[in-house]
């Protein structure tokens, strides 16, 4: 019987068969893909890839992986019919993802400027808030594609201003996912919107120091939540935006501030808004770090989940960003560089990408997709695999940049076809 077997990449060989990859503790399922040509081990080694896992015909044994791993392989790799997650209803095209950007700049200036009045006045235009909030429900309501796109965007300048829209966003996304009602979506939205709004409070060389904070700054950090809830809790905002203000850093197993809490007395709002905040932290370059990938972030989340988030929010918060999410670059067992484009709602390993280097790694003059989910029809095995996932600065790729460099290649020969 076939048993899998974990072996470092130098161990690699002509003939071995390949389950799945491992880089930094994340897992790529292969699908039983055989190494028949020296290129495809240089390809596998050269990917960054740290370990192999390999089938071999033995005994069966037990298996004694981290169950981590295992877990999070097996999220990968179950299709959508027999798992116990969902989807996102809709994927967003190249077109809507350059709307989107659109949108949500014009949505972050509004932003900025609320914030930058509490900062000011110490208090919440509650009229401006709620306006934003309902600008993303109704573009997440009438434009699915374009919502899903402002899921994955990032702006790297002003993170005060940028995380709370973000958080905002993927809150909204994720309760969508839930099922709630639009007051319901309504309400997440404005307190992701303004879950950190006590740190207007807090003094921006703090917030914007480079190094490691001392104990007193880390200290005034820490109180950033009880600020908040005195400038919500006015009486005329929903109460639940006070509620998760003050909650938001609290952990299911008790190990956050300001009070300690348990899941049990941590309100269900705050519960999605905390996976939220430190998904959007984790992939944002800060003063005092640099950003991770969004697959790194994800299995930050996956561990945490049980301890510090409510473990069935973080499953179906994963399938509501993507195993992959658009504009993550990852590596295929061809050589090629690519941009997730779009999920793929029956199997979550087999996106869309855009492909945007050749074998060697050089970048193409015309950039294109493909569908992972294609099949070779004598083999049925995939014809092209995801290796694992890159960070893009590394490499030299700018995602926004292509998907533009994209968009404008496309429209031209539209042009030209007609």
């Amino acid at each position: 019987m076939k048993v899998e077997r974990k072996i470092h990449i130098s161990e690699l060989k002509l003939g071995m068969t390949v389950n799945r990859t491992e880089k930094d503790g994340l897992h790529f399922p292969f699908f039983d893909k055989e190494l028949t040509d020296t290129r495809s081990v240089n390809v596998l080694k050269n990917s960054g890839v740290s370990y192999i896992y390999i089938l071999e015909e033995q005994e069966v044994e037990e298996d004694k992986e981290g169950e981590l791993s295992g877990r999070l392989s097996q999220l990968m790799s179950v299709p959508l019919e027999t798992s116990d997650y969902f989807l996102i209803d809709s994927s967003p095209a190249v077109d809507d993802i350059i709307q989107a950007r659109t949108i949500f700049e014009n949505i972050r200036g509004k932003a900025r400027l609320l914030l930058d009045t509490v900062k000011k006045n110490g208090r919440v235009d509650s009229h401006s808030a709620e306006e934003i909030t309902g600008e993303l429900v109704e573009v997440s309501t009438h434009k699915p594609g374009i919502f899903t796109a402002m899921t994955h965007l990032k702006n790297q300048d002003d993170y005060t201003y940028s995380h709370s829209l973000n958080v905002a966003v993927i809150s909204l996304a994720l309760g969508k996912r839930l099922g709630k009602s639009s007051d319901e979506l309504k309400t997440i939205c404005l307190c992701g919107l303004l879950h950190d709004v006590g740190m207007t409070r807090i003094s921006e060389q703090i917030i914007t120091k480079p190094g490691k904070l001392t104990e007193d700054e880390y200290s005034e950090i820490k109180k950033h939540p009880e600020y908040g809830y005195k400038i919500l809790n006015n009486g005329v905002l929903p109460p639940e935006t006070a509620t998760v203000a003050l909650q938001h850093h609290e952990k299911s197993d008790g190990s956050g501030y300001p009070f300690g809490l348990h899941e049990r007395q941590i309100s269900n709002i705050t519960k999605i808004i905390s996976i939220a905040d430190v998904y959007d932290a984790i992939t944002s370059k800060k003063a005092y770090n640099h950003e991770r990938t969004p697959s790194e972030a994800l299995k930050i989340l996956f561990s945490w989940s049980g301890k510090h988030f409510n473990e069935t929010l973080v499953k179906f918060f994963i399938n509501t960003i993507g195993i992959y999410p658009v504009g993550t670059l990852v590596m295929l067992d061809s050589g090629e560089l690519g941009i997730i484009l779009e999920p793929n709602k029956k199997d979550l390993t087999r996106p869309k990408v855009l492909v945007v280097t050749d074998e060697k790694r050089d970048k193409l003059d015309k950039s294109h997709i493909f569908d992972l989910a294609r099949y070779d029809l004598k083999t049925m095995k995939p014809i092209k695999t995801i290796i694992s996932s890159l960070n893009p600065k590394q490499h030299g790729i700018n995602s926004e940049h292509e998907l533009d460099r994209f968009a404008g290649q496309f429209k031209n020969t539209v042009r030209e076809a007609f």
